[in-house]
């Protein structure tokens, strides 16, 4: 494997022909935030800890890792992920902590009660540069440590509606993900390094800015037309919008020239085109949008070996870790599932993950190796 872009094209094609596999895992309370941004605490199902102490001996290593909100697929995924180490592991405790999502939880982690969270290389690196929301903070390094979560963001449109494609949404009811998410902050950056400022505007103009839960009552009420929706991993759709695909009838919304373009011209995030996946409607033969990379980033404090654990218990019980989450990735199937996400002149790669890699043939050279 030379560099990351490979990688990323192989996830594309390799993944292709996963069929939807319907909602089991993706229900829950209203507040899905994948990837979005909030405030507040909260833990797993058990005592919190950190480093290489307490918990459940002395031989243990407890980790908190951040999360956002119950009912998201990044939540669940984290909690499937809890159980199934419980089940395989003697040396690992993995404790999900909703902390609400991006900015939440490198904050709390800078406080120093996290030991891991998820997020987007996006939010991370905007951590890394003081920029955005962590605009004047000096914030704490993690390492990078595992692609869990590949996001395909799309438009979509109420039938009947008279938006066909995403010249229509210009004036229209549009819900930009929810106030206040770090990927609806990625949106406008796309769309402006992209060079389609004029059409950000234009698109802001009727923003309706409720929370994602509120969304299905709001399309119902005709007070949202058009939207922003994803899928996780070419499984299945978050709660709030499978509530939405329930609820009303609904269709993709092509995208013209002038938006691919500014998609295709962004540095932040990768244009695509596939099959629709997750609804349980007709919405069309195609699904085009803008991808998103998730992964798993570990405080240096954390031990290769729980690190390395924790990865190798991914390979080989993916298919338990589905059972609570679809949208899991088969690790087991193709390993460089692990490495979608990853980028070289980044952050450096946790020793564990790094180990794991060489072990597995998915080192990369361009890559920094942590300490």
């Amino acid at each position: 494997m030379s560099n990351k872009f490979p990688s990323r094209r192989r996830f594309l094609q390799g993944t292709a022909g996963v069929g939807a596999i319907g909602l089991a895992g993706c229900t829950g309370d209203d507040g899905d935030d994948d990837g979005g941004n909030g405030g507040g605490g909260g833990g797993g199902d058990d005592d919190g800890g950190s480093g290489d102490d307490g918990g459940d001996g002395d031989d243990v290593v407890n980790m908190r890792v951040g999360s956002s909100t119950q009912g998201s697929t990044v939540f669940q995924t984290s909690q499937a992920v809890q159980r199934v180490l419980r089940e395989q592991s003697d040396t690992v405790r993995w404790d999900t902590q909703t902390t609400g999502g991006d900015p939440a939880s490198i904050r709390i982690y800078n406080e120093g009660d996290l030991e891991a969270y998820g997020l987007t290389n996006f939010t991370q690196r905007q951590a890394l540069n003081s920029e955005g929301p962590f605009d004047g903070e000096e914030l704490d390094t993690p390492y990078q440590g595992f692609t869990y979560f590949v996001r395909d963001d799309f438009f979509w449109a109420v039938d009947g509606s008279g938006i066909e494609t995403t010249d229509d949404m210009l004036g229209e009811s549009f819900h930009m993900l929810q106030p206040g998410w770090g990927t609806r902050e990625m949106f406008e950056e796309i769309m402006i390094t992209g060079g389609g400022e004029d059409l950000l505007e234009q698109l802001r103009e009727n923003v309706v800015n409720v929370d994602v839960g509120d969304v299905a009552g709001a399309v119902e009420e005709g007070n949202i037309t058009c939207g922003i929706g994803y899928g996780a991993n070419e499984v299945n759709l978050p709660s709030w919008f499978a509530e939405v695909d329930a609820r009303s009838d609904i269709h993709l919304v092509e995208v013209t020239d002038q938006f691919r373009e500014v998609f295709e011209e962004s540095p932040l995030a990768p244009y695509f085109e596939k099959e629709p996946y997750g609804f349980t409607q007709d919405v069309g033969d195609t699904l085009q949008g803008w991808q998103l990379l998730f992964q798993y980033f570990f405080s240096p404090d954390v031990s290769a070996d729980a690190v390395y654990e924790v990865l190798q218990i991914a390979h080989d019980h993916y298919e338990s870790v589905q059972e609570g989450q679809p949208a899991f990735l088969p690790y087991g199937e193709n390993p460089e599932h692990f490495v979608t996400a990853m980028e070289p002149d980044f952050i450096p790669v946790h020793p564990g993950a790094a180990d794991f890699y060489e072990d597995n043939d998915l080192w990369d050279d361009s890559w920094d190796r942590g300490e």
